[in-house]
């Protein structure tokens, strides 16, 4: 996997405090390769073990802005429990928002902890 092209087609979410939403309506939803950053620059997809780090991107229309989540982490999670077992789609409403710092060590930065809605399409 090979990361070829830096153009963005759609503005990042920024969550950058407590009680921050984003939402919109989704446009699409795919997996991505986790970057590896590099003095602030994208060198390469992430590796672990068993190869490239994915993670699902979200891009939602949030007033007519296409802006995409990156979902991995506490956000997955987040989300995974709103759809509590059923499939985020083209169409549905989400809504996350950044709740909370979850501290993890006096080394590391606390993880940061979000709620997420869903409301789906219909079909």
């Amino acid at each position: 996997m090979k990361f070829e092209t830096t153009e963005r087609n759609a503005a990042p979410a920024r969550f950058n405090r407590i009680g921050t939403t984003v939402e919109g309506t989704v446009l699409k939803a795919e997996t991505a390769p986790v970057p590896e950053f590099v003095n602030g620059r994208v060198v390469g997809p992430k590796m672990d073990v068993n190869g490239p780090v994915t993670q699902i991107d979200v891009t939602l229309d949030v007033n007519g802005v296409p802006t995409v989540l990156h979902t991995r982490g506490g956000m997955g999670n987040a989300i995974a429990a709103a759809l509590n077992g059923a499939e985020l789609r083209e169409g549905d409403y989400l809504s996350v928002t950044y709740v909370a710092d979850e501290p993890i060590s006096d080394e590391i930065d606390p993880a940061k902890v979000y709620a997420a809605k869903v409301v789906h399409a219909k079909k």
